[in-house]
């Protein structure tokens, strides 16, 4: 059969097939259209046949819309309600955790003598803790002690200002030492910023001339050895400032050094002299004025 003959063919058959589904649509759509102009209503063994639904369908939508809206209004409620518990819950607590606070009237007796002092709230105790009023910890101190607070710190003694750790201080020279996070001594003692020395150690920091005391701790290291021992030496601009005693690993506990004086020197230099395989340790570091 001839291509354009077929092409023919095909085309008109198209053409009544899409007519007749033009027909069922356009049919479908008048049903649609007439179907939605009528409402059956059945009641009471009653037809009614309402011509016109439009104003039934315009209230339906209407109310659809309110019943939106109130349930929008009572997740908002519910949103609300919950607020005010939470608030109501954080409130209570607290009330509950608010410390306990019981104060009282004291005098103070030294050595069986009264003191003089006021004793009104002179004592509390809050959440089982003892607290006493500035006075009478005033009056257990030696005469030439004061009490003083600042930055949340209470200073009991010579106020100290000024102060900064030795390790921070700019190294001039040095050689033989290891500055350690942390360190352990030989009774069990761990102790952090802590500068190791030996035998050759020798070390020497510029203060600047900034720095008027000196103070430190010294102990031994838990890996000495037990029948070897050494001393340390520290010097300001070249004069004597302090020595230790012999160091050794079985009778050297914590010894302490406090205040003393290196009248703002410009180098402050440490040494180390003594035996092998015994290396002390310096922390608690600091100068100050």
């Amino acid at each position: 059969m001839n291509t354009k003959i077929k092409a023919a063919l095909i085309t008109g058959v198209t053409s009544i097939i899409v007519g007749v589904f033009a027909y069922k649509i356009g049919a479908h759509n008048e049903i649609e259209a007439v179907q939605s102009q009528i409402a059956n209503i059945t009641g009471n063994e009653n037809n009614v046949v309402i011509n016109d639904v439009n104003e039934l369908v315009k209230e339906y939508n209407t109310l659809l819309d309110k019943n939106a809206n109130l349930e929008n209004q009572v997740n908002q409620y519910l949103t609300d309600y919950q607020k005010v518990i939470t608030e109501k819950d954080g409130l209570e607590k607290s009330l509950t955790d608010s410390p306990v606070v019981e104060m009282q009237d004291i005098g103070l007796f030294i050595d069986g003598e009264d003191k003089n002092i006021n004793k009104k709230s002179s004592y509390a105790i809050i959440n089982g803790t003892e607290y006493f009023s500035k006075e009478i910890l005033e009056k257990l101190l030696d005469k030439n002690m004061t009490l003083n607070v600042k930055d949340d710190n209470l200073y009991i003694g010579r106020f100290v200002s000024d102060s900064t750790s030795l390790f921070s201080c700019r190294i001039i020279d040095g050689n033989d030492y290891d500055l350690l996070d942390s360190a352990t001594d030989s009774y069990g003692n761990n102790h952090t910023n802590t500068l190791k020395l030996n035998r050759y150690t020798k070390i020497t920091y510029n203060l600047n001339k900034q720095y008027s005391l000196l103070r430190f701790k010294v102990a031994v290291d838990e890996e000495s050895e037990g029948n070897k021992n050494c001393i340390i030496s520290v010097t300001a601009d070249g004069k004597p400032v302090q020595t230790t005693p012999n160091l050794d690993k079985v009778l050297t506990e914590e010894m302490p050094y406090n205040d003393l004086p290196i009248n703002n020197c410009t180098r402050l230099e440490i040494t180390c002299t003594g035996d092998s395989y015994i290396y002390p340790l310096i922390y608690d570091a600091v100068v100050y004025n």
